[in-house]
């Protein structure tokens, strides 16, 4: 798809250059690094829609957007060629870096000597704000509809950036002094004394002639730059990918299902006591915690009818269905090694695929009260052995732990609670509540 983010620059890599055409490097720059990747291109991800109205902050080490700097030509005359159009590269945890083309073998140079600490972005405002260390009102970049300010420009150019505003005799531009080291800035002031008075172009003129003397020198921008900004930018980390994009869509056909000797299993965290019910999270709605509840399917679909759909209307899966009749398959999809979502088919015709893709919500029914259960999925795992044992053991450590005073029986100071018992190959077995968790007792029929 075209950039999501209409607003800001769709990049074009054949657009892009992969060897220096113009500009000037001066001595006193020092090569960072070589090698500058392209920014983020194209990507069939969307981001989650609370995203695109409201205003967030990435903090996440290693998000990179990409800005493109316009050599301003008005002041060639005194500057000669030396602005390149210039990509700056600004990632969180790192210094930002520039350079003037793309490929294995390009140069990168320290743009300014402060780490980014995050980038606050509004899609729908078409703002970036980037925050360096130490965060302050000062110490932050915004571009602002494609406008930008820097809270280190000055007219007297102390931090070695002046963003000029236009008058009747001269452009807006942005002078950057090159490298952004206090020793430029020093030698810059010294040939320029009077940083605001483009009308004479003589002290600028001054301040560029001190620095070239030395190997330095200054670079020329419009004060308007294009940020390149795509959902493939969130993709570079599983949890950053989950956090912002919605999940790409699965097709489950052909997927292998699991068999009867493995079982999804995850915890539910349910932070809103209107979400709770007795089965899962016990009888005292006043309690301010949030809750978390292991689930597992096989096994669940006992108790709980997940939201899902049904020729394309929303259901409670095998909300009528006897225990353990009505879940006919358990399909998994992996991102590598991680299970990334479930898909759960049910003998009514209905499916349920969970965590939902954008808010990673499971929803589901409790079939005793008809309360709604539902959290944030968390360590979604593909586990191994007997549905039935691991099923039972989790719904004997439901009992002890949502015990109802009111409604229990004591004896000897103790509750009690049932016994669960089913029949297995050969064996009888039962789970006994105790002290310390649940007890899984095996008894050999007579004769196996």
């Amino acid at each position: 798809m075209a950039n999501e983010f209409a607003s800001f620059g769709e990049v074009v890599v054949s657009d892009l250059p992969t060897k220096s055409t113009s500009g000037k490097i001066y001595d006193k720059l020092i090569v960072e690094k070589e090698g500058v990747a392209y920014p983020a291109t194209e990507t069939e991800r969307t981001l989650k829609s609370k995203y695109l109205t409201e205003s967030f902050r990435v903090e996440d080490k290693g998000f990179t957007i990409c800005v493109e700097l316009q050599p301003q030509t008005t002041y060639d005359s005194i500057n000669g060629d030396s602005t390149a159009i210039t990509y700056v590269k600004f990632t969180v945890g790192e210094k930002p870096t520039f350079s003037t083309y793309f490929g294995d073998k390009a140069p990168s140079y320290e743009f300014y000597n402060h780490p980014v600490a995050a980038i606050k972005i509004d899609i729908a405002k078409n703002i970036i704000q980037i925050d360096f260390v130490p965060p302050s009102a000062t110490n932050r970049l915004i571009i602002d509809k494609g406008k930008i300010s820097w809270g280190i420009a000055s007219e007297d150019g102390a931090k070695g950036i002046v963003i000029q505003k236009p008058n009747a005799t001269t452009q807006p531009c942005m002078v950057y002094v090159a490298p952004l080291t206090q020793e430029s800035i020093d030698e810059f002031k010294n040939g320029w004394d009077n940083f605001a008075d483009f009308d004479a172009l003589a002290p600028l003129a001054g301040g560029i002639k001190a620095l070239n003397k030395v190997g330095r020198g200054v670079y020329i921008y419009e004060i308007t730059a294009k940020v390149y900004l795509t959902t493939q930018s969130f993709t570079f980390d599983n949890d950053v990918d989950t956090k912002y994009l919605i999940a790409p869509k699965v097709s489950y056909k052909g997927k292998p299902k699991l068999g009867k000797n493995n079982y999804v299993r995850f915890d539910c965290l349910i932070e809103q006591k209107s979400l709770r019910t007795n089965n899962y999270t016990g009888f005292d709605k006043d309690d301010p915690h949030t809750y978390s509840v292991t689930l597992q399917f096989p096994g669940d679909e006992a108790k709980l009818a997940p939201q899902g759909t049904k020729k394309g209307e929303t259901v409670n899966c095998g909300e009528n269905a006897k225990e353990h009749t009505n879940l006919t398959a358990v399909t998994p999809h992996y991102n590598g090694t991680i299970v990334k979502q479930v898909r759960l088919d049910f003998a009514d015709g209905s499916h349920y695929t969970f965590p939902d893709s954008e808010t990673g919500l499971f929803t589901a029914i409790d079939k005793d009260d008809n309360g709604e259960l539902q959290g944030l999925v968390k360590n979604l795992i593909v586990a191994d052995g007997d549905w039935k044992e691991a099923y039972a053991k989790e719904v004997a450590n439901r009992i002890v732990r949502n015990i109802n005073d009111s409604m229990s029986i004591e004896e000897g100071g103790k509750y009690l609670t049932s016994a669960l018992a089913w029949k297995s190959e050969g064996t009888v077995k039962i789970i006994v509540p105790t002290k310390g968790g649940s007890k899984l007792i095996t008894i050999p029929k007579r004769g196996a």
